[in-house]
């Protein structure tokens, strides 16, 4: 929660007039075979524009990774954990 604060922070600096607090949320988003972020690195996923937010966690399987490194490979029935602008991430 300190990091993404400190993203939003980042983020309110550089312009978004938009930005607001009742505007993000914690949302899930399944990876399917049609998603744009399957078989992608999260830093290559584009996410963080995209939703001007971040994956906070991954649900695999039986396991689930918390903080996920930006190199961690999105797979196919990956369900993410995401905080950021509920509407651009409804909008994925």
């Amino acid at each position: 929660l300190e990091k993404f604060e400190e993203f939003i922070e980042i983020q309110s600096k550089v312009g978004y007039e938009t930005m607001t607090p009742t505007n993000y949320t914690l949302e899930q988003h399944l990876v399917t075979d049609n998603s744009p972020f399957v078989n992608k690195a999260i830093k290559e996923s584009k996410v963080r524009e995209l939703t001007r937010g971040l994956i906070v966690g991954i649900e695999r399987g039986e396991n689930r990774i918390l903080s996920p490194d930006s190199n961690t490979i999105l797979l196919r029935g990956d369900l993410l954990w995401l905080v950021g602008d509920r509407f651009l991430i409804r909008s994925l």
